[in-house]
């Protein structure tokens, strides 16, 4: 079991995704190597106005663009991610991610 990251690098959050029914980059989701590392996770979502729009505390939940039943038109969000490794070591990343319709 390779739990060896070298770096916050190795958890990949898009800048970008485009839920248009394409069946192309539909969703926002976490990318690492092995996701057995990973002891506990968070990431939260907000729009522009600080609003929180989409929490989860798995790292393999993903978002299609809606809230509250709605599709969120095109925006730049901001997230914020933690993780906690088995080896008890912390990740944590902070970002933009553009939704685009």
């Amino acid at each position: 079991l390779d739990c060896n990251f070298s770096s916050p690098g190795e958890f990949y959050i898009p800048n970008a995704f485009s839920p248009a029914g394409d069946a192309e980059n539909e969703v926002l989701r976490l990318s690492v190597k092995n996701l057995t590392c990973i002891k506990e996770y968070e990431f939260l979502l907000y729009n522009r106005w600080g609003e929180e729009i989409f929490r989860t505390e798995s790292p393999v939940a993903e978002w299609d663009g809606a809230y509250k039943g709605k599709r969120e038109e095109s925006a730049v969000f901001v997230y914020f991610m933690k993780a906690i490794m088995i080896s008890g070591d912390e990740v944590k990343k902070t970002g933009n991610v553009s939704l685009i319709r």
